[in-house]
């Protein structure tokens, strides 16, 4: 009996531990070799899959010595075990007259080597099917009429340009005139005073910026606050909201400076005291007088218990021992640990700038004391530099915004008095 390897299967005698070749453990799994058809088995194949030949030797027949004046007796025959019944009983009964006399090796199996031996037709083909043969094609037809006539359609189809203009209907409208002369330079004149107006009139727009009560009562309490007084700016939003935010901070600082108030700066993050360094740098400058930068510390409660308790080591003292203090906050959850970690312990309430968008969602906070005043950053900037008597650039803008008002509504009235119903319009299909 041989044995092949599954990886590259070489064959070998049965009882080789080691494929020879791909150096596979053959004792671990190796295939069996079918000794009549050559066809792969596994080990715990009894018979072939391809031609059903047993693939283990069948048991030695059971023999019983006799003696020369008895024979076999009873009480001489050996016991059969189990696993010898169920074999015997698999491989069927052995033959009497054969077991005996023939040996292991040459004893006939149960069933036949060739399944199909004996079957004339096993497929059950026809002669004319099986013997090789040439298909013999009946006579060409010759076409009809018709198809004549069908042939000659198609190539004509195939041939002619598709004619795009077939059904179309074209419609002709007469276009609107142009606009005048005069009106377009009437126009373009609007649009250069728009332009202009920041800079000729740049306190246009105070006139029609109302200032709330949040806006008006940080422009008081600066207002209010004595020369050199501490004043705290906690900085906390960078570059991302800096459009927002940067002119009403550069609004109250340039309130700030007019009150010789002393402005220190601590930022809840790197980029939040970079976004104060460039801001006060465009109002200040290089003067000695401006604003002490006092680093940056994280935000979370540690930062806002050092807040609120103070660090003297590093120059940071507590927010009791200021005048006023500002959060500059672009959202809303920086003002609520504020209120939660920093009020509770110093009691100070600050007055806050944050995000139009944030604005709305810290108004409890107010009602509750715990903040002074929410100033939102979109609309708040000339809000404040009119209540602080300041023209500055918010105020610049607001009076641009309002020249560009005026120029909407007169080209609204224009094209309403140009529209489709005024002029001579015509059709036609």
């Amino acid at each position: 009996m041989q044995i092949a390897c599954p990886i590259c299967r070489a064959r070998h005698p049965e009882g080789t531990r080691t494929c020879t070749v791909c150096g596979h453990d053959l004792a671990t799994l190796h295939l069996v070799v079918c000794p009549i058809c050559g066809a792969l088995n596994l080990v715990d194949d009894e018979r072939c899959r391809r031609c059903a030949t047993p693939l283990r030797e069948p048991p030695a027949p059971l023999t019983l010595p006799e003696t020369p004046a008895t024979g076999p007796s009873e009480s001489a025959k050996p016991t059969i075990s189990a696993g010898q019944e169920a074999a015997q009983e698999r491989l069927g009964p052995v033959p009497e007259s054969s077991a005996a006399e023939l040996p292991l090796g040459q004893q006939e199996p149960a069933i036949p080597l060739d399944p199909l031996a004996g079957l004339t037709a096993p497929l059950g083909l026809a002669r004319a099917a099986a013997e090789p043969h040439r298909a013999t094609l009946g006579l060409a037809r010759e076409p009809g009429d018709a198809e004549h006539y069908d042939a000659d359609l198609l190539a004509q189809i195939a041939a002619e340009p598709a004619p795009l203009t077939e059904g179309a209907h074209g419609v002709t409208t007469e276009g609107h005139p142009a606009l005048p002369r005069g009106w377009r330079i009437a126009l373009y004149v609007l649009l250069l005073a728009a332009a202009l107006l920041p800079w000729v009139l740049p306190g246009l727009g105070s006139s029609w910026i109302q200032p709330r009560q949040a806006v008006v009562a940080l422009a008081d309490a600066v207002a209010d606050l004595p020369a050199g007084a501490p004043v705290l700016l906690v900085w906390d939003y960078d570059a991302r909201y800096a459009g927002e935010l940067d002119p009403l901070a550069t609004a109250l600082l340039a309130q700030l400076r007019e009150r010789q108030a002393t402005v220190e700066v601590v930022a809840m993050s790197p980029a939040s005291l970079g976004q104060a360094q460039r801001v006060i740098s465009a109002g200040w400058g290089d003067q000695p007088s401006g604003p002490t930068l006092l680093g940056y510390i994280p935000i979370g409660e540690a930062g806002w218990r050092l807040l609120a308790e103070g660090a003297p080591a590093v120059g940071i003292e507590p927010v009791s021992d200021y005048a006023m203090v500002v959060l500059l906050a672009d959202e809303a959850a920086a003002v609520r640990g504020w209120a939660e970690q920093v009020e509770v312990y110093s009691g100070v309430s600050p007055y806050v700038l944050v995000t139009a968008r944030s604005e709305p969602s810290l108004w409890p906070y107010v009602q509750s004391g715990q903040l002074r005043a929410v100033l939102g950053g979109a609309w708040a900037a000339p809000e404040f530099e009119v209540a602080s008597g300041q023209h500055a650039d918010a105020v610049a803008t607001a009076s641009g915004y309002l020249g560009l008002t005026l120029v909407i509504a007169i080209l609204a009235v224009l094209a309403m008095l140009r529209g489709p119903g005024s002029g001579p319009h015509r059709g036609g299909q």
